[in-house]
């Protein structure tokens, strides 16, 4: 076996050997009972998620959805227009109207008006759009099939039998219970789009999500990420309790922490939050890593990456250069938090002894000078010792810094229970969170 396998497999053996102890030791082998443990998730489903990500649909003050409602042709028309390349001619602050029901000062007029005029959602031949009636099935499928650039002349025999075939073949039936003459729910309608984005347009050059600019992976799927990516600002450090109003967030914003949804009062000082373009969905994040600051790149001046304890990360915000160069509070040699956003990259930093990170490691390396190790998350990080005279590979320690930002380590005992709801989203067991960081 090679050098280069034995460090691979090395490395496997550590990480798997550091989360297994690291738990055995603080647990204690009488801890807790898995069958006691309630791990509670609300995640979406993935088309509620994507949709809400592309700003079709959002929750209302209260945070749901309402997907079991029946949708009236008013909410239908602006999911129609947000999940379309009309999106971005949306008037909201200039009020018009084609029809004689629907009043200038409706919130609904700007959608309606776009839906009608190119055909996503026509109104009825006395002047009447009737905002309020339900939709059904077979109305909705007509303009599903629409947006894949079929038109009534594609379609023989008298509506809605062609168009309901059609429907079928194509796959946009998938997830959806009824027929003809059913009326569609909000949560038919969120699947309904969310099967016409995989699917391929009348012309079959691309899907229809590739055709609004986003991407799909080998198997058709839209590429979420990049959704997001597309419709997201941020990253924003949180200061404040009022940090949502400052943004300009609604309070009844879908939040989801490290993917899981969450209220909005969960989302804690110096998190990092990301909104999107609608500010109806907020994603946060509290990925932490504390050490010391070793070294900046290309240098502090035009910094855009740094190395943390022998780990390099690159900076993705302005706030962190602010941090982070040379005119910032940060120096090379201090002991410090980096901040990290959803993809691992520094959002924000601040001094250790604004959050007192605790770092629990399993040692893998340790010399008289530098102590190298894996954290329960799996990161390999590295310290600099003046002297290290008790610390061995295999040990479990806990490293912080005080207030004059010098490093403390001390041993990692077992032994003991830990008791209380278990809550994936923050991280929790009971009032313990950094146990429950090594759990999920």
């Amino acid at each position: 076996m090679g050098t280069k396998n034995v460090i691979s497999t090395k490395k496997i053996i550590y990480q798997s050997m550091a989360m297994i102890l690291i738990l055995l030791l603080l647990l204690g082998m009488n801890g807790i009972n898995p069958q006691e443990v309630k791990a509670e998730t609300d995640s979406a489903s993935s088309a509620t998620m994507m949709l809400e990500a592309m700003g079709v649909i959002s929750a209302d003050s209260s945070g749901n959805y309402n997907l079991g409602a029946n949708i009236t042709r008013a909410q239908y028309a602006k999911m129609l227009v947000m999940a379309s390349k009309y999106k971005d001619q949306v008037a909201v602050s200039s009020y018009s109207s084609l029809f004689k029901d629907v009043s200038a000062s409706n919130w609904a007029a700007p959608y309606i008006k776009l839906a009608a005029s190119n055909n996503l959602l026509s109104g009825y031949s006395n002047g009447d759009f009737k905002p309020n009636s339900m939709v059904t099935l077979e109305q909705g499928v007509n303009s599903a099939l629409i947006l894949l650039g079929y038109t009534q002349s594609d379609f023989t025999g008298a509506f809605p039998y062609a168009q309901m075939n059609l429907y079928s073949s194509l796959g946009l039936s998938s997830g959806i219970v009824g027929g003809i003459g059913t009326l569609m729910t909000k949560g038919d309608a969120v699947q309904l789009l969310y099967n016409a984005l995989k699917t391929d347009l009348k012309d079959g050059s691309k899907t229809y999500a590739e055709s609004l600019g986003y991407s799909v992976n080998d198997n058709g799927e839209v590429n979420y990420a990049g959704v997001v990516t597309d419709n997201m600002n941020g990253p924003y450090t949180v200061t404040s309790s009022d940090w949502y109003s400052k943004l300009g967030i609604n309070s009844g914003a879908a939040v989801y922490k490290n993917g899981n949804k969450i209220k909005l009062a969960d989302v804690e000082t110096y998190d990092i939050v990301y909104y999107s373009n609608s500010k109806s969905t907020v994603w946060v994040y509290n990925d932490r890593v504390t050490g010391i600051y070793d070294k900046a790149s290309p240098s502090q001046d035009a910094v855009t990456s740094i190395t943390l304890s022998g780990k390099t990360y690159t900076l993705e915000s302005t706030k962190a250069f602010s941090a982070l160069s040379s005119t910032g509070d940060l120096k090379i040699g201090d002991a410090i938090t980096l901040l990290l956003g959803r993809n691992g990259n520094v959002a924000d930093a601040v001094s250790s002894t604004v959050l007192k990170q605790e770092t629990i490691l399993y040692v893998t390396e340790a010399d008289t000078s530098n102590i190298k190790g894996i954290t329960p998350e799996g990161k390999e990080v590295a310290y600099s010792v003046d002297k290290n005279t008790t610390v061995e590979a295999g040990d479990v320690i806990k490293i912080t810094f005080d207030s004059k930002e010098n490093m403390q380590i001390s041993s990692v005992s077992g032994g003991g229970t830990v008791a209380g709801k278990a809550d994936s989203s923050l991280m929790n067991i009971g009032t313990q969170r950094f146990l429950a960081q090594l759990l999920f």
